[in-house]
């Protein structure tokens, strides 16, 4: 349902309000009808030009163009026209383009600040959307307040939102276990100069198994050359053994 007509107020609060409220054109009307003066007449222009920016990015948005509704949303703000709408809306287009979290949850706190401040009720969409930012950025506890916040503000009403916040919860739930969860024991280091290149803990600084380095070369002389130089001693016509076959000596026993 559209939201309630702003209460009775002076005509410049008013503007404000419906500004906030993301209906601009509603704004410039306003002044059109209750203000003459020449400052009014800068306003208005102004909330004209904010009206087809709301517009351009809520096409660019639906179309799944959201470089072009985050364009046309910051453009609208730009025009000192505070608008807690138009705030969550480019907070959305920055978790579609995946910007830091940082920024959607600065976004849905100045549009939670703006409705505060002029009376306005708290958006559920500003509170879930910052709730899925702080948890992306580790901050559980503050994510949870904001879930809680937000199906308050939601109450009873149908749509997809419920669902929403409940996965939002389980990720929080998901993350937090992660975060405790034990770290995987790290490995002894090996003591002999026989191990396996094969082996994880045998590629240092990420060097692939068949990088094999001169000092591998040099400790496996002992073992592995001399088991190499009695295996062509006992060839027989069959011929001596392939490179392949060497190489693959040398993996098994370097």
């Amino acid at each position: 349902p559209p939201p309630p007509p702003p209460p009775p107020r002076d005509a410049s609060a008013s503007f404000e309000v419906l500004c906030a409220r993301g209906d601009f054109a509603g704004a410039a009307r306003l002044l059109a009808t209750e203000d003459a003066s020449s400052d009014a007449s800068s306003r208005r222009a102004r909330a004209e030009n904010a009206a087809a920016d709301k517009d351009r990015g809520d096409a660019a948005f639906k179309a799944g163009d959201f470089a072009g509704a985050f364009a046309a949303y910051d453009a609208c703000l730009a025009r000192s026209l505070p608008s807690s709408a138009v705030l969550r809306n480019r907070a959305a287009a920055r978790e579609r383009l995946g910007h830091d979290p940082l920024e959607v949850d600065a976004d849905c706190s100045a549009a939670l600040e703006l409705d505060e401040r002029l009376g306005e009720p708290a958006s559920h969409k500003a509170l879930s959307r910052r709730a899925d930012a702080r948890r992306r950025l580790g901050r559980f506890g503050e994510a949870r307040q904001d879930l809680t916040a937000a199906r308050a503000a939601l109450g009873d009403a149908a749509g997809g939102w419920h669902k929403r916040l409940d996965q939002i919860e389980a990720l929080i739930g998901a993350d937090e276990k992660k975060q405790t969860a034990t770290p995987p024991a790290k490995a002894k280091p090996k003591t002999t100069t026989t191990t396996t290149l094969g082996d994880d803990d045998a590629t240092p600084n990420g060097v692939a198994d068949d990088a094999v380095t001169p000092t591998d070369v040099v400790g496996a002389e002992s073992g592995a050359g001399k088991k190499k130089r009695r295996k062509k001693k006992k060839k027989t016509s069959a011929g001596k053994a392939s490179a392949d076959d060497a190489e693959e000596e040398d993996g098994e026993e370097g």
